[in-house]
């Protein structure tokens, strides 16, 4: 699972997520579950594991450092604020070749962020 430094954010019933310059809105399911235990804005850990993450025009953004044919799908080992990350991209969805030192930028949904206690390392919905 690839981990950032994030921001959780609650406005009314609904949560989000922080990262990077990047936000996304976290799921119903999610939001009823940190809704249900009070959970409030603060800096969390967030989880996202590397087949969640989508190679986009604008979002986080990252270096390439290596990139790993594995057949079906490309892994990209890439920085991203001092943080290594994996990357999976399908070879379907490819939109060219990754090279060493190139930028790239990554998007994940709501649906797949997993937020931890930054005190207890707990995940907040549970």
């Amino acid at each position: 699972m690839n981990f950032f430094d994030a921001e959780l954010k609650r406005d009314g019933k609904k949560y989000f997520v922080e990262v990077g310059g990047y936000r996304t809105e976290l799921d119903a399911e999610k939001e009823a579950r940190l809704a249900a235990h009070d959970v409030q804005s603060q800096p969390i850990t967030l989880g996202v594991r590397p087949e969640h993450t989508d190679v986009a025009d604008a979002g986080i953004s990252a270096k390439v450092e290596v990139a790993e044919m594995m057949g079906s799908s490309v892994h990209l080992h890439v920085n991203a604020g001092g943080r290594d990350v994996i990357i999976i991209v399908p070879t379907i969805d490819m939109k060219g070749n990754y090279k060493l030192g190139d930028t790239v930028h990554f998007t994940f949904g709501g649906r797949v962020a997993h937020v931890f206690s930054k005190e207890t390392d707990k995940n907040l919905e549970f």
